[in-house]
This record gives structure tokens, sequence and C-alpha cells, in this order.
């Protein structure tokens, strides 16, 4: 279970090809780093403000992509992005909560993770045994 938690990936697929966005501490320092701000910023503008700085967009895509691209692969989805723009909004959401989720504590983690509907028992008809 606490696997669960800590696996944070979210995946997307753009023109049939899957990228799978992760962040972890690799991640939040290349982003530190490209940017010169600190996750807790972004972390802050992405939960009160609700938005990033576009410019923004290509670091948070190179960062969450560390982990399971290549460099080819994180350059090909920035190129996608700066000729499609709107492209953002479609894989906004994932790389936002793979950006948020490990730093959320587990505890919220346990009790905001969806839980997977059980299984309707079926009604076993009775024969009719009346004669």
């Amino acid at each position: 279970m606490l696997s669960d938690i800590l696996h944070s990936s979210h995946n997307v697929v753009i023109d049939g090809k899957t990228y799978e966005f992760a962040f972890d501490h690799s991640a939040y320092a290349a982003l530190e780093k490209q940017t010169g701000k600190s996750i807790y910023e972004f972390y802050d503008d992405l939960l009160v403000k609700h938005n990033i700085l576009f410019q923004e967009t290509y670091a948070f895509i190179s960062a969450g992509l560390l982990k399971y691209h290549t460099d080819s692969d994180i350059s090909d989805l920035q190129n996608k992005l700066r000729k499609n723009p709107g492209l953002w909004h479609v894989i906004k959401e994932a790389v936002c909560s793979a950006f948020i989720d490990p730093l959320l504590p587990p505890e919220i983690l346990l009790h905001t993770k969806k839980k997977v509907p059980a299984k309707k028992r079926k009604k076993s008809k009775t024969p009719d045994i009346t004669g």
C-alpha cells in the first residue's frame, strides 16, 4: 500500500506516444535550477493561483520527464508545445498532479486516494419448487 502512495507518476498520450511524468528530488532540483524559483513557490502558484507562467511550462516538462524519458523525448514534447501552445491545457492536469502528489503528506493521500468500487453480487434466482 505504501508503494502505491509513493508512486506518483502520471501518464499522457500525445500523438500515440505515452509520456510519464514523475517528480522526485532530482526533478525538483532540475526545476529549481532551470527557473531560479523554489518548488514551494511553484506549489503556491499551482494551488493558490492555479497557474504558472507559460515560459515555465518547458521547465516543468523537462523536469517531469527526466525520470523515464530521454533528452530526445523531452525535446520532442517541448517542440510540440512550441508548435501548439494549447497542448499545455491537455497535459497540465497530469503534470501538475505529478508535481504536487509527492509534496503532500501521506496521511492526506490515504484519505483522498480513490477507492475502487466493490463488485456487486449478482442475485441468484432460486428455482421455484412449488409444485
